[in-house]
Protein backbone atom coordinates (compact mmCIF):
# COMPACT_ATOMS: atom_id res chain seq x y z
CA UNK A 1 0.00 0.00 0.00
CA UNK A 2 2.88 2.38 0.78
CA UNK A 3 4.35 1.78 -2.66
CA UNK A 4 1.02 2.52 -4.29
CA UNK A 5 0.61 5.71 -2.26
CA UNK A 6 4.04 6.92 -3.43
CA UNK A 7 3.11 6.13 -7.03
CA UNK A 8 -0.22 7.90 -6.60
CA UNK A 9 1.53 11.00 -5.25
CA UNK A 10 3.77 11.07 -8.29
CA UNK A 11 0.75 10.72 -10.59
CA UNK A 12 -1.03 13.54 -8.74
CA UNK A 13 2.02 15.74 -9.21
CA UNK A 14 2.09 15.00 -12.96
CA UNK A 15 -1.63 15.78 -13.34
CA UNK A 16 -1.16 19.03 -11.40
CA UNK A 17 1.79 19.93 -13.62
CA UNK A 18 -0.25 19.33 -16.80
CA UNK A 19 -3.03 21.60 -15.51
CA UNK A 20 -0.45 24.19 -14.49
CA UNK A 21 1.05 24.06 -17.99
CA UNK A 22 -2.37 24.71 -19.54
CA UNK A 23 -2.92 27.83 -17.44
CA UNK A 24 0.69 28.94 -17.91
CA UNK A 25 0.18 28.89 -21.70
CA UNK A 26 -2.86 31.16 -21.30
CA UNK A 27 -0.92 33.37 -18.89
CA UNK A 28 1.90 33.79 -21.44
CA UNK A 29 -0.57 34.68 -24.22
CA UNK A 30 -2.30 37.20 -21.97
CA UNK A 31 1.01 38.91 -21.09
CA UNK A 32 2.08 39.05 -24.74
CA UNK A 33 -1.20 40.72 -25.68
CA UNK A 34 -0.76 43.38 -23.00
CA UNK A 35 2.85 43.97 -24.06
CA UNK A 36 1.65 44.84 -27.58
CA UNK A 37 1.35 48.57 -28.35
CA UNK A 38 -1.19 47.73 -31.06
CA UNK A 39 -3.50 46.03 -28.50
CA UNK A 40 -3.20 48.85 -25.94
CA UNK A 41 -3.75 51.58 -28.55
CA UNK A 42 -6.77 49.71 -29.89
CA UNK A 43 -8.36 49.28 -26.44
CA UNK A 44 -7.89 52.89 -25.32
CA UNK A 45 -8.04 54.80 -28.62
CA UNK A 46 -8.61 53.03 -31.94
CA UNK A 47 -11.54 50.74 -31.09
CA UNK A 48 -13.85 53.70 -30.54
CA UNK A 49 -12.97 55.09 -33.99
CA UNK A 50 -14.69 52.07 -35.63
CA UNK A 51 -12.37 51.93 -38.63
CA UNK A 52 -11.79 48.69 -40.49
CA UNK A 53 -8.02 49.22 -40.70
CA UNK A 54 -7.72 49.47 -36.90
CA UNK A 55 -9.95 46.41 -36.41
CA UNK A 56 -7.85 44.36 -38.82
CA UNK A 57 -4.58 45.48 -37.24
CA UNK A 58 -5.90 44.43 -33.81
CA UNK A 59 -7.16 41.07 -35.07
CA UNK A 60 -3.93 40.35 -36.98
CA UNK A 61 -1.91 41.12 -33.83
CA UNK A 62 -3.99 38.70 -31.74
CA UNK A 63 -3.66 36.00 -34.42
CA UNK A 64 0.09 36.59 -34.57
CA UNK A 65 0.39 36.11 -30.81
CA UNK A 66 -2.05 33.20 -30.43
CA UNK A 67 -2.09 31.57 -33.86
CA UNK A 68 -5.33 30.76 -35.65
CA UNK A 69 -5.97 27.67 -33.48
CA UNK A 70 -5.78 29.56 -30.19
CA UNK A 71 -5.89 27.59 -26.96
CA UNK A 72 -8.60 29.62 -25.22
CA UNK A 73 -12.37 29.61 -25.75
CA UNK A 74 -13.12 33.32 -25.74
CA UNK A 75 -11.61 36.68 -24.73
CA UNK A 76 -13.17 39.85 -23.33
CA UNK A 77 -11.44 43.23 -22.85
CA UNK A 78 -13.38 45.80 -20.80
CA UNK A 79 -12.38 49.48 -21.03
CA UNK A 80 -13.28 50.89 -17.60
CA UNK A 81 -12.93 54.49 -18.82
CA UNK A 82 -15.84 54.43 -21.27
CA UNK A 83 -17.45 51.07 -20.31
CA UNK A 84 -17.06 49.51 -23.76
CA UNK A 85 -16.40 45.81 -24.31
CA UNK A 86 -14.21 44.21 -26.96
CA UNK A 87 -14.90 40.51 -27.59
CA UNK A 88 -12.70 38.12 -29.56
CA UNK A 89 -12.73 34.37 -30.14
CA UNK A 90 -16.20 32.93 -30.59
CA UNK A 91 -17.35 36.33 -31.82
CA UNK A 92 -15.60 39.65 -32.53
CA UNK A 93 -17.51 42.73 -31.43
CA UNK A 94 -17.18 46.20 -29.89
CA UNK A 95 -20.17 47.23 -27.82
CA UNK A 96 -21.28 49.33 -24.84
CA UNK A 97 -21.14 47.47 -21.52
CA UNK A 98 -23.25 47.82 -18.40
CA UNK A 99 -20.97 47.23 -15.41
CA UNK A 100 -23.19 45.81 -12.64
CA UNK A 101 -22.33 46.12 -8.99
CA UNK A 102 -22.01 42.32 -8.60
CA UNK A 103 -19.51 42.02 -11.47
CA UNK A 104 -17.56 45.00 -10.17
CA UNK A 105 -17.47 43.57 -6.64
CA UNK A 106 -16.83 39.89 -7.52
CA UNK A 107 -14.56 40.24 -10.60
CA UNK A 108 -13.29 43.72 -11.41
CA UNK A 109 -12.27 45.03 -7.98
CA UNK A 110 -10.48 41.79 -6.85
CA UNK A 111 -8.58 41.82 -10.17
CA UNK A 112 -7.59 45.47 -9.77
CA UNK A 113 -6.47 44.77 -6.19
CA UNK A 114 -3.96 42.24 -7.58
CA UNK A 115 -2.23 45.14 -9.42
CA UNK A 116 -1.61 43.35 -12.71
CA UNK A 117 -1.26 39.79 -11.38
CA UNK A 118 -3.50 37.02 -12.70
CA UNK A 119 -6.87 36.30 -11.10
CA UNK A 120 -8.29 32.83 -11.85
CA UNK A 121 -12.03 32.39 -11.32
CA UNK A 122 -13.42 28.87 -10.71
CA UNK A 123 -15.74 27.14 -13.16
CA UNK A 124 -18.91 29.18 -13.80
CA UNK A 125 -18.26 31.41 -10.78
CA UNK A 126 -18.29 34.65 -12.75
CA UNK A 127 -17.37 36.23 -16.06
CA UNK A 128 -17.37 39.71 -17.61
CA UNK A 129 -19.40 38.49 -20.58
CA UNK A 130 -20.60 34.92 -21.25
CA UNK A 131 -20.78 34.30 -24.98
CA UNK A 132 -22.48 30.89 -24.68
CA UNK A 133 -24.53 29.98 -21.63
CA UNK A 134 -24.27 26.25 -22.40
CA UNK A 135 -20.45 26.24 -22.25
CA UNK A 136 -18.78 25.95 -18.86
CA UNK A 137 -15.70 28.14 -18.58
CA UNK A 138 -12.86 29.06 -16.24
CA UNK A 139 -11.68 32.68 -16.44
CA UNK A 140 -8.22 34.24 -16.07
CA UNK A 141 -8.40 38.00 -15.53
CA UNK A 142 -5.72 40.70 -15.34
CA UNK A 143 -5.95 44.50 -15.12
CA UNK A 144 -3.77 46.91 -17.09
CA UNK A 145 -3.32 50.61 -17.80
CA UNK A 146 -2.75 52.68 -20.92
CA UNK A 147 0.99 52.42 -20.30
CA UNK A 148 3.16 50.22 -18.09
CA UNK A 149 3.09 51.07 -14.36
CA UNK A 150 0.05 53.36 -14.76
CA UNK A 151 -3.32 53.16 -13.02
CA UNK A 152 -5.37 50.20 -14.33
CA UNK A 153 -8.09 51.37 -16.70
CA UNK A 154 -9.06 48.08 -18.33
CA UNK A 155 -9.44 44.36 -17.58
CA UNK A 156 -8.69 41.47 -19.94
CA UNK A 157 -10.47 38.15 -19.43
CA UNK A 158 -9.48 34.92 -21.20
CA UNK A 159 -12.01 32.10 -20.86
CA UNK A 160 -10.84 28.48 -20.90
CA UNK A 161 -13.35 25.86 -21.93
CA UNK A 162 -14.05 23.48 -19.07
CA UNK A 163 -13.74 20.55 -21.45
CA UNK A 164 -10.20 21.61 -22.30
CA UNK A 165 -9.31 21.00 -18.66
CA UNK A 166 -11.33 17.77 -18.68
CA UNK A 167 -9.44 16.53 -21.76
CA UNK A 168 -6.04 17.28 -20.17
CA UNK A 169 -6.99 15.36 -17.03
CA UNK A 170 -8.54 12.44 -18.92
CA UNK A 171 -5.57 12.09 -21.26
CA UNK A 172 -3.15 12.10 -18.35
CA UNK A 173 -5.12 9.52 -16.34
CA UNK A 174 -5.53 7.21 -19.33
CA UNK A 175 -1.84 7.48 -20.15
CA UNK A 176 -1.18 5.92 -16.72
CA UNK A 177 -3.92 3.32 -17.29
CA UNK A 178 -5.68 4.52 -14.12
CA UNK A 179 -9.27 4.39 -15.36
CA UNK A 180 -10.99 3.87 -11.99
CA UNK A 181 -9.50 6.91 -10.28
CA UNK A 182 -11.15 10.28 -9.71
CA UNK A 183 -9.60 13.76 -9.90
CA UNK A 184 -10.80 16.78 -7.95
CA UNK A 185 -9.36 20.30 -8.15
CA UNK A 186 -9.90 23.14 -5.67
CA UNK A 187 -8.60 26.68 -5.73
CA UNK A 188 -6.85 28.32 -2.76
CA UNK A 189 -10.26 29.34 -1.34
CA UNK A 190 -11.45 25.72 -1.52
CA UNK A 191 -13.84 26.51 -4.37
CA UNK A 192 -14.37 23.63 -6.75
CA UNK A 193 -12.65 23.94 -10.13
CA UNK A 194 -13.11 20.40 -11.41
CA UNK A 195 -15.54 18.72 -11.84
CA UNK A 196 -18.23 21.39 -11.82
CA UNK A 197 -21.09 18.97 -10.92
CA UNK A 198 -19.74 17.12 -7.85
CA UNK A 199 -22.30 15.85 -5.33
CA UNK A 200 -22.56 18.39 -2.47
CA UNK A 201 -22.19 15.70 0.20
CA UNK A 202 -18.95 14.45 -1.34
CA UNK A 203 -17.75 18.03 -1.87
CA UNK A 204 -18.17 18.82 1.82
CA UNK A 205 -16.48 15.53 2.72
CA UNK A 206 -13.32 16.15 0.68
CA UNK A 207 -13.08 19.79 1.79
CA UNK A 208 -13.09 18.71 5.43
CA UNK A 209 -10.30 16.10 5.13
CA UNK A 210 -6.85 16.53 6.68
CA UNK A 211 -4.47 15.53 3.89
CA UNK A 212 -1.33 16.48 5.75
CA UNK A 213 -1.53 13.58 8.21
CA UNK A 214 -3.68 10.99 6.44
CA UNK A 215 -4.05 9.51 2.97
CA UNK A 216 -6.70 6.83 3.66
CA UNK A 217 -10.37 7.84 4.14
CA UNK A 218 -13.87 6.32 3.98
CA UNK A 219 -16.15 7.47 1.14
CA UNK A 220 -19.47 8.56 2.75
CA UNK A 221 -21.52 7.35 -0.22
CA UNK A 222 -19.92 3.97 -1.04
CA UNK A 223 -18.53 3.28 2.48
CA UNK A 224 -15.37 2.08 0.73
CA UNK A 225 -11.88 3.05 1.82
CA UNK A 226 -10.00 5.33 -0.58
CA UNK A 227 -6.42 6.47 -1.03
CA UNK A 228 -6.33 10.28 -1.52
CA UNK A 229 -3.12 12.03 -2.54
CA UNK A 230 -2.76 15.76 -3.15
CA UNK A 231 -0.48 18.29 -4.79
CA UNK A 232 -0.73 22.10 -4.66
CA UNK A 233 0.54 24.22 -7.54
CA UNK A 234 2.53 27.34 -6.66
CA UNK A 235 1.56 28.91 -10.00
CA UNK A 236 -2.23 28.47 -10.01
CA UNK A 237 -2.83 27.89 -6.30
CA UNK A 238 -4.91 24.82 -7.27
CA UNK A 239 -4.91 21.72 -5.08
CA UNK A 240 -5.28 18.51 -7.09
CA UNK A 241 -6.75 15.39 -5.43
CA UNK A 242 -6.28 11.90 -6.92
CA UNK A 243 -8.77 9.46 -5.36
CA UNK A 244 -8.26 5.69 -5.71
CA UNK A 245 -10.70 3.07 -4.30
CA UNK A 246 -9.20 0.13 -2.39
CA UNK A 247 -10.98 -2.35 -4.65
CA UNK A 248 -9.14 -0.98 -7.68
CA UNK A 249 -5.79 -1.27 -5.92
CA UNK A 250 -6.40 -4.93 -4.99
CA UNK A 251 -7.58 -5.77 -8.51
CA UNK A 252 -4.47 -4.19 -9.96
CA UNK A 253 -2.22 -6.02 -7.53
CA UNK A 254 -3.63 -9.42 -8.49
CA UNK A 255 -3.53 -8.61 -12.18
CA UNK A 256 0.06 -7.40 -12.16
CA UNK A 257 1.18 -10.30 -9.99
CA UNK A 258 -0.16 -12.80 -12.52
CA UNK A 259 1.28 -10.82 -15.41
CA UNK A 260 4.63 -10.69 -13.64
CA UNK A 261 4.73 -14.46 -13.14
CA UNK A 262 3.82 -15.07 -16.77
CA UNK A 263 6.41 -12.61 -18.03
CA UNK A 264 9.09 -14.14 -15.81
CA UNK A 265 8.36 -17.65 -17.11
CA UNK A 266 8.29 -16.58 -20.75
CA UNK A 267 11.43 -14.48 -20.30
CA UNK A 268 13.33 -17.37 -18.76
CA UNK A 269 12.38 -19.67 -21.64
CA UNK A 270 13.27 -17.06 -24.26
CA UNK A 271 16.53 -16.18 -22.54
CA UNK A 272 17.62 -19.81 -22.49
CA UNK A 273 16.77 -20.31 -26.17
CA UNK A 274 18.32 -17.03 -27.30
CA UNK A 275 21.51 -17.57 -25.31
CA UNK A 276 22.05 -20.95 -26.93
CA UNK A 277 21.45 -19.66 -30.46
CA UNK A 278 23.53 -16.51 -29.98
CA UNK A 279 26.45 -18.50 -28.62
CA UNK A 280 26.40 -20.74 -31.70
CA UNK A 281 25.92 -18.12 -34.41
CA UNK A 282 27.37 -14.79 -33.30
CA UNK A 283 30.80 -15.13 -34.96
CA UNK A 284 29.80 -15.81 -38.56
CA UNK A 285 27.17 -13.02 -38.88
CA UNK A 286 29.54 -10.45 -37.38
CA UNK A 287 32.29 -11.25 -39.89
CA UNK A 288 29.82 -11.26 -42.78
CA UNK A 289 28.43 -7.91 -41.62
CA UNK A 290 31.92 -6.52 -41.29
CA UNK A 291 32.76 -7.52 -44.86
CA UNK A 292 29.66 -5.83 -46.17
CA UNK A 293 30.25 -2.60 -44.25
CA UNK A 294 33.94 -2.41 -45.15
CA UNK A 295 33.14 -2.12 -48.86
CA UNK A 296 30.04 0.03 -48.49
CA UNK A 297 29.88 3.08 -50.78
CA UNK A 298 27.02 5.15 -52.09
CA UNK A 299 27.33 3.81 -55.63
CA UNK A 300 27.66 0.15 -54.60
CA UNK A 301 25.68 -0.05 -51.40
CA UNK A 302 23.87 -3.27 -52.38
CA UNK A 303 26.83 -5.16 -53.83
CA UNK A 304 28.53 -8.05 -52.03
CA UNK A 305 32.08 -7.43 -50.83
CA UNK A 306 34.89 -9.89 -51.44
CA UNK A 307 37.03 -8.50 -48.61
CA UNK A 308 38.16 -11.15 -46.05
CA UNK A 309 39.60 -9.82 -42.76
CA UNK A 310 42.60 -11.14 -40.94
CA UNK A 311 41.30 -14.02 -38.82
CA UNK A 312 43.67 -13.16 -35.99
CA UNK A 313 41.80 -9.90 -35.21
CA UNK A 314 38.94 -9.72 -32.76
CA UNK A 315 35.58 -9.78 -34.63
CA UNK A 316 33.96 -7.03 -32.56
CA UNK A 317 36.90 -4.69 -33.11
CA UNK A 318 36.71 -5.38 -36.84
CA UNK A 319 33.00 -4.52 -36.81
CA UNK A 320 33.62 -1.26 -34.94
CA UNK A 321 36.46 -0.17 -37.26
CA UNK A 322 34.47 -1.00 -40.38
CA UNK A 323 31.41 0.85 -39.11
CA UNK A 324 33.47 3.97 -38.33
CA UNK A 325 34.99 3.93 -41.82
CA UNK A 326 31.53 3.60 -43.33
CA UNK A 327 30.31 6.65 -41.38
CA UNK A 328 33.26 8.73 -42.57
CA UNK A 329 32.70 7.81 -46.22
CA UNK A 330 28.97 8.45 -46.07
CA UNK A 331 29.49 11.78 -44.33
CA UNK A 332 32.09 12.89 -46.85
CA UNK A 333 29.86 11.91 -49.76
CA UNK A 334 26.81 13.71 -48.33
CA UNK A 335 28.88 16.79 -47.46
CA UNK A 336 30.19 16.93 -51.04
CA UNK A 337 26.65 16.77 -52.43
CA UNK A 338 25.32 19.45 -50.08
CA UNK A 339 28.27 21.77 -50.72
CA UNK A 340 27.92 21.32 -54.48
CA UNK A 341 24.22 22.15 -54.43
CA UNK A 342 24.70 25.12 -52.09
CA UNK A 343 27.54 26.61 -54.14
CA UNK A 344 25.59 26.10 -57.37
CA UNK A 345 22.45 27.88 -56.16
CA UNK A 346 24.44 30.66 -54.48
CA UNK A 347 26.52 31.25 -57.62
CA UNK A 348 23.43 31.35 -59.80
CA UNK A 349 21.68 33.91 -57.61
CA UNK A 350 24.81 36.07 -57.38
CA UNK A 351 25.25 35.87 -61.16
CA UNK A 352 21.70 37.06 -61.73
CA UNK A 353 22.05 40.02 -59.34
CA UNK A 354 25.51 40.95 -60.62
CA UNK A 355 24.23 41.32 -64.19
CA UNK A 356 22.38 44.58 -63.52
CA UNK A 357 23.54 47.39 -65.83
CA UNK A 358 25.91 49.77 -63.98
CA UNK A 359 26.08 52.41 -66.76
CA UNK A 360 24.50 55.09 -64.56
CA UNK A 361 27.37 54.80 -62.01
CA UNK A 362 29.94 55.84 -64.62
CA UNK A 363 27.75 58.76 -65.76
CA UNK A 364 27.39 59.87 -62.13
CA UNK A 365 31.16 59.80 -61.61
CA UNK A 366 31.60 61.93 -64.76
CA UNK A 367 29.07 64.48 -63.49
CA UNK A 368 30.80 64.68 -60.11
CA UNK A 369 34.16 65.25 -61.84
CA UNK A 370 32.80 68.09 -64.02
CA UNK A 371 30.99 69.80 -61.14
CA UNK A 372 34.06 69.56 -58.93
CA UNK A 373 36.01 71.52 -61.57
CA UNK A 374 33.32 74.21 -61.48
CA UNK A 375 33.68 74.45 -57.65
CA UNK A 376 30.06 73.59 -56.90
CA UNK A 377 31.10 72.04 -53.56
CA UNK A 378 27.72 71.55 -51.75
CA UNK A 379 26.07 69.86 -54.68
CA UNK A 380 29.12 67.69 -55.27
CA UNK A 381 29.12 66.66 -51.61
CA UNK A 382 25.43 65.71 -51.78
CA UNK A 383 25.99 63.67 -54.95
CA UNK A 384 28.99 61.93 -53.38
CA UNK A 385 26.87 60.90 -50.39
CA UNK A 386 24.08 59.55 -52.61
CA UNK A 387 26.52 57.74 -54.86
CA UNK A 388 28.29 56.22 -51.85
CA UNK A 389 24.96 54.95 -50.52
CA UNK A 390 24.16 53.45 -53.90
CA UNK A 391 27.55 51.74 -54.20
CA UNK A 392 27.20 50.33 -50.70
CA UNK A 393 23.69 49.07 -51.48
CA UNK A 394 24.56 47.29 -54.74
CA UNK A 395 27.78 45.77 -53.36
CA UNK A 396 26.24 44.20 -50.26
CA UNK A 397 25.88 40.41 -49.98
CA UNK A 398 23.48 39.56 -52.80
CA UNK A 399 22.35 36.37 -51.09
CA UNK A 400 20.57 38.62 -48.58
CA UNK A 401 17.25 40.20 -49.48
CA UNK A 402 16.34 43.81 -48.78
CA UNK A 403 13.28 45.74 -47.64
CA UNK A 404 10.99 47.91 -49.72
CA UNK A 405 12.18 50.97 -47.78
CA UNK A 406 15.83 50.27 -48.60
CA UNK A 407 15.07 49.60 -52.28
CA UNK A 408 13.03 52.82 -52.46
CA UNK A 409 15.87 54.82 -50.85
CA UNK A 410 18.28 53.41 -53.45
CA UNK A 411 15.87 54.41 -56.23
CA UNK A 412 15.46 57.93 -54.83
CA UNK A 413 19.24 58.34 -54.69
CA UNK A 414 19.37 57.44 -58.38
CA UNK A 415 16.54 59.78 -59.40
CA UNK A 416 18.09 62.64 -57.36
CA UNK A 417 21.32 62.18 -59.30
CA UNK A 418 19.44 62.13 -62.61
CA UNK A 419 17.54 65.29 -61.62
CA UNK A 420 20.86 67.06 -61.02
CA UNK A 421 22.25 65.81 -64.32
CA UNK A 422 19.30 66.69 -66.56
CA UNK A 423 17.72 69.55 -64.59
CA UNK A 424 14.23 70.55 -65.75
CA UNK A 425 14.42 68.11 -68.66
CA UNK A 426 13.32 65.29 -66.35
CA UNK A 427 10.93 64.93 -63.38
CA UNK A 428 10.08 62.09 -61.03
CA UNK A 429 6.78 61.68 -59.17
CA UNK A 430 6.50 59.16 -56.28
CA UNK A 431 3.22 57.79 -54.92
CA UNK A 432 4.07 55.31 -52.15
CA UNK A 433 1.34 53.80 -49.97
CA UNK A 434 2.15 53.60 -46.22
CA UNK A 435 2.71 50.11 -44.87
CA UNK A 436 5.33 48.88 -47.35
CA UNK A 437 8.46 49.85 -45.39
CA UNK A 438 9.57 46.54 -43.92
CA UNK A 439 8.21 44.33 -46.71
CA UNK A 440 11.00 41.89 -47.75
CA UNK A 441 11.73 41.96 -51.51
CA UNK A 442 14.60 40.99 -53.83
CA UNK A 443 17.38 43.56 -54.22
CA UNK A 444 17.54 45.85 -57.31
CA UNK A 445 14.10 45.35 -58.86
CA UNK A 446 12.71 48.92 -58.91
CA UNK A 447 15.69 51.20 -59.64
CA UNK A 448 16.74 49.33 -62.83
CA UNK A 449 13.22 49.79 -64.23
CA UNK A 450 13.35 53.54 -63.52
CA UNK A 451 16.80 53.64 -65.10
CA UNK A 452 15.39 51.89 -68.17
CA UNK A 453 12.87 54.73 -68.60
CA UNK A 454 15.57 57.38 -68.17
CA UNK A 455 17.86 55.63 -70.65
CA UNK A 456 15.42 54.94 -73.47
CA UNK A 457 12.52 57.42 -73.12
CA UNK A 458 14.29 60.81 -73.13
CA UNK A 459 13.75 63.06 -76.16
CA UNK A 460 15.30 66.40 -77.07
CA UNK A 461 13.02 69.37 -76.40
CA UNK A 462 10.62 67.41 -74.17
CA UNK A 463 10.52 67.01 -70.38
CA UNK A 464 10.53 63.33 -69.43
CA UNK A 465 8.02 62.60 -66.67
CA UNK A 466 8.39 59.34 -64.76
CA UNK A 467 5.83 58.19 -62.15
CA UNK A 468 6.58 55.52 -59.52
CA UNK A 469 3.46 54.20 -57.77
CA UNK A 470 3.51 51.46 -55.06
CA UNK A 471 0.61 50.06 -53.04
CA UNK A 472 -0.86 47.00 -51.23
CA UNK A 473 -3.93 45.13 -52.45
CA UNK A 474 -5.36 41.71 -51.45
CA UNK A 475 -2.15 40.18 -50.00
CA UNK A 476 -0.01 41.48 -52.87
CA UNK A 477 2.29 44.47 -53.20
CA UNK A 478 2.47 46.27 -56.55
CA UNK A 479 4.79 48.86 -58.14
CA UNK A 480 4.09 50.65 -61.44
CA UNK A 481 6.63 52.70 -63.42
CA UNK A 482 5.11 54.95 -66.12
CA UNK A 483 6.68 57.56 -68.39
CA UNK A 484 5.55 59.93 -71.14
CA UNK A 485 8.12 58.77 -73.71
CA UNK A 486 7.58 56.96 -76.98
CA UNK A 487 7.09 53.62 -75.20
CA UNK A 488 8.47 50.24 -76.14
CA UNK A 489 8.69 49.18 -79.77
CA UNK A 490 6.68 46.09 -80.73
CA UNK A 491 9.96 44.36 -81.43
CA UNK A 492 11.29 45.14 -77.94
CA UNK A 493 8.13 43.84 -76.24
CA UNK A 494 8.21 40.67 -78.34
CA UNK A 495 11.86 40.09 -77.48
CA UNK A 496 11.20 40.48 -73.76
CA UNK A 497 8.19 38.14 -73.92
CA UNK A 498 10.20 35.56 -75.83
CA UNK A 499 13.01 35.73 -73.26
CA UNK A 500 10.50 35.32 -70.41
CA UNK A 501 8.85 32.38 -72.14
CA UNK A 502 12.28 30.82 -72.62
CA UNK A 503 13.12 31.36 -68.93
CA UNK A 504 9.87 29.65 -67.88
CA UNK A 505 10.83 26.55 -69.86
CA UNK A 506 14.36 26.30 -68.45
CA UNK A 507 14.87 23.89 -65.55
CA UNK A 508 18.30 25.37 -64.77
CA UNK A 509 19.08 29.08 -64.48
CA UNK A 510 20.40 30.47 -67.79
CA UNK A 511 23.50 32.60 -68.10
CA UNK A 512 22.21 36.12 -68.77
CA UNK A 513 24.30 38.70 -70.59
CA UNK A 514 24.54 42.25 -69.27
CA UNK A 515 23.22 44.05 -72.35
CA UNK A 516 19.49 43.78 -73.05
CA UNK A 517 18.64 41.40 -70.22
CA UNK A 518 17.84 43.80 -67.34
CA UNK A 519 14.06 43.34 -67.54
CA UNK A 520 14.29 39.57 -67.98
CA UNK A 521 16.78 39.48 -65.10
CA UNK A 522 14.22 41.15 -62.79
CA UNK A 523 11.51 38.75 -63.98
CA UNK A 524 13.67 35.71 -63.14
CA UNK A 525 14.63 37.00 -59.68
CA UNK A 526 10.98 37.68 -58.86
CA UNK A 527 10.19 34.14 -59.92
CA UNK A 528 12.99 32.73 -57.73
CA UNK A 529 11.84 34.79 -54.74
CA UNK A 530 8.05 34.30 -55.03
CA UNK A 531 7.75 31.04 -57.04
CA UNK A 532 4.58 31.63 -59.10
CA UNK A 533 3.00 34.16 -56.71
CA UNK A 534 4.27 37.33 -58.43
CA UNK A 535 3.18 39.92 -61.01
CA UNK A 536 5.18 41.08 -64.04
CA UNK A 537 3.59 43.16 -66.81
CA UNK A 538 5.17 45.25 -69.59
CA UNK A 539 3.20 47.21 -72.19
CA UNK A 540 2.57 50.61 -73.83
CA UNK A 541 -0.16 53.05 -72.83
CA UNK A 542 -1.47 56.20 -74.52
CA UNK A 543 1.07 58.21 -72.54
CA UNK A 544 4.16 56.00 -72.92
CA UNK A 545 5.86 52.93 -71.43
CA UNK A 546 4.32 51.01 -68.53
CA UNK A 547 5.87 48.29 -66.31
CA UNK A 548 4.12 46.66 -63.32
CA UNK A 549 5.71 44.24 -60.84
CA UNK A 550 4.55 42.76 -57.52
CA UNK A 551 4.53 39.76 -55.24
CA UNK A 552 2.61 37.92 -52.54
CA UNK A 553 3.23 39.19 -48.99
CA UNK A 554 2.43 35.79 -47.38
CA UNK A 555 2.46 36.11 -43.55
CA UNK A 556 4.13 39.57 -43.62
CA UNK A 557 2.17 42.14 -41.65
CA UNK A 558 2.45 45.70 -42.90
CA UNK A 559 2.56 48.67 -40.56
CA UNK A 560 -0.12 50.91 -42.05
CA UNK A 561 0.93 53.78 -39.79
CA UNK A 562 4.50 53.94 -41.11
CA UNK A 563 5.05 56.40 -43.96
CA UNK A 564 7.57 54.70 -46.24
CA UNK A 565 9.12 57.53 -48.26
CA UNK A 566 12.58 56.05 -48.76
CA UNK A 567 14.31 58.96 -47.04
Amino acid sequence: MKNYTATSRQSTKIISHQIEQTFDNINVLQKKMLESDVVREYVFENAARRKLAFDRAFQNTIYTICGYDFEFFHMNILNLEDNHLITFGQRYDYQPYELTSSIKQDLIQPTIDLNGAKNIMPTDSGTIYKIDKDVHTISMLRCFGRYALTIPKAVIEIQINYYTLDRVISDTIYSFNRHAETVLIFDKNKKLIYPYDLDQKLLNHYISLDFKNETSFINPNTKEREIVTTHTSDFTGFTTLLITPDSYILTNQHFYRNIGILIAAVSLLLLTTISYRVAQSITRPIIRLKDSISHLELDSISEESAYVPDSNLNELELLSDAYNRMQVRLKESLDDIVKSKTLSVHAQIMALQAQMDSHFLYNSLTIISIMAEEHDDMQVADMCIKLTQMLRYITEDYSKNTTFEQELKHTRNYTDLMSIRFGDKISFDYHIEPGLCFLPIPRLIIQPLVENSVKYSREDGKTLQIEIHSWLEENYWYTEIRDNGNGFTDEAINQVNQKIESLNKEENYPELTINGMGIANIYLRLKLFYSNLFVFEIKNTDQGAFIKIGGNINEYECDNNRNCNGR
